[in-house]
């Protein structure tokens, strides 16, 4: 802040929200994230992948507070940031977050529609992408026994425990009772 490297003090407090986050401190993340976003005041209105982050960042803590129409609205921000191109990795790992918070809503046939774009993404977010298609698929009442295959595939060998634990927990409703 000292120097005034506007750029460098978002990205940092951008990545400060995801710690706190991940840490489960909701509401300091968000206040980090919205730092992160107000920032765009002396930078000026940014487009693309840094920004679109800062807003799904911010969607997401939104969301994680019950605060749905400000994450939506965090969301459609963080499209425009990255202008629209769903096939970035980016903006499959939005689409993921927002789809998880629509199927909270319950609006299933939304989440859909997210889903359906084709996006670069490392295997840990389509295999996350996966799952979220089989609760879709659950909710609907059906088993999603297909999705749950998949990201099982997407996701092989790769050392990341709670990937692998959340997706053990999806695979449970493929059981029969």
């Amino acid at each position: 802040d000292e120097v005034g490297d506007y750029a460098e003090l978002a990205t940092l407090n951008s990545n400060l929200a995801l710690i706190e986050g991940n840490l489960g401190h909701m509401q300091q993340a968000l206040a980090h994230a919205r730092s992160a976003r107000a920032l765009g005041d002396p930078l000026g209105d940014a487009l693309g992948p840094a920004s679109g982050a800062v807003e799904m960042y911010v969607a997401s803590h939104e969301a994680a507070l019950g605060r749905y129409r400000e994450a939506l609205g965090s969301f459609a921000r963080a499209d425009a940031c990255f202008g629209g191109d769903a096939g970035t990795v980016w903006a499959g790992l939005a689409a993921n977050y927002k789809a998880n918070l629509l199927i909270h809503l319950g609006q299933f046939a939304r989440a859909q529609q997210v889903l359906q774009h084709d996006a670069q993404m490392i295997p840990v977010s389509a295999a996350r992408r996966e799952c979220l298609r089989a609760r879709i698929d659950h909710a609907l009442g059906h088993r999603g026994e297909h999705s749950i295959a998949n990201a099982i595939a997407m996701l092989g060998e790769r050392p990341d425990p709670i990937q692998h634990l959340l997706l053990r927990l999806d695979a449970v409703r493929t059981l029969p009772p």
